[in-house]
């Protein structure tokens, strides 16, 4: 099945209401949005060139997207993805996720691009690693938002406006190179990853996987 990225349509808010308002999808990340917050988002996806639609055999199936976050004292982009239920488990979400890694590239505004994961979501580091991410760190105390630890997606990463939880995630740091290929797998990335706050505790957050 070809799996294609389409911008983010006017009449895709029902999607994204599938994605974001289903208690099942939203179990490890606050629960659902309302109704209103989700209606917001479609807004703001619509202005972004970087929130994509997941297109494969002619279904519309889920997001995808990369944005800009501070990290260290620089930019990154960071990337996260949401598919629904019934295209888990069959390459989409790892297939979505490479194209999008190829838009951020073209892009071509920053050095790195980052995916932060839930420790305790194996099917979300898996698709870091097929997306030909390299994991950096894998147990980093990690905070989505200043002042907020929390889970943010569906997809193994955080998104633009993330809901606050209650606890520190327990997040692995995966990433790749935002340039053309010359220096080995995110050999050039490396720098990026903090030193500070890691934790050899138990992993404790969970996170849905595409």
């Amino acid at each position: 099945m070809t799996v294609e990225l389409a911008p983010w349509g006017p009449g895709d808010l029902p999607l994204l209401q599938r994605l974001l308002g289903d208690p099942a999808m939203m179990e490890h990340l606050g629960g659902p949005e309302t109704p209103e917050k989700i209606a917001e988002r479609h807004q703001r996806y619509l202005a972004d060139p970087g929130c994509l639609k997941i297109v494969a055999g002619g279904e519309q199936l889920g997001w995808v997207g990369y944005w800009e976050r501070e990290w260290r004292g620089g930019t990154v982009y960071e990337i996260g993805w949401s598919v629904l239920p019934e295209a888990q488990g069959r390459g989409i979400a790892t297939a979505a996720t490479k194209l999008a890694v190829e838009a951020a590239r073209a892009a071509g505004r920053h050095r790195c691009i980052h995916a932060f994961p839930s420790g305790d979501n194996p099917a979300s580091n898996a698709i870091c690693a097929k997306a030909g991410f390299t994991l950096l760190d894998e147990a980093l105390e990690f905070e989505y938002r200043p002042g907020a630890s929390c889970a943010a997606t569906t997809g193994g990463s955080s998104s633009p406006d993330a809901a606050s939880c209650p606890t520190p995630v327990i997040a692995g740091v995966w990433a790749t190179t935002a340039r053309r290929r010359r220096t080995p797998r995110a050999a050039s990335c490396a720098a990026s990853t903090p030193t500070s706050r890691r934790r050899r505790t138990p992993r404790s957050a969970a996170r849905r996987s595409g």
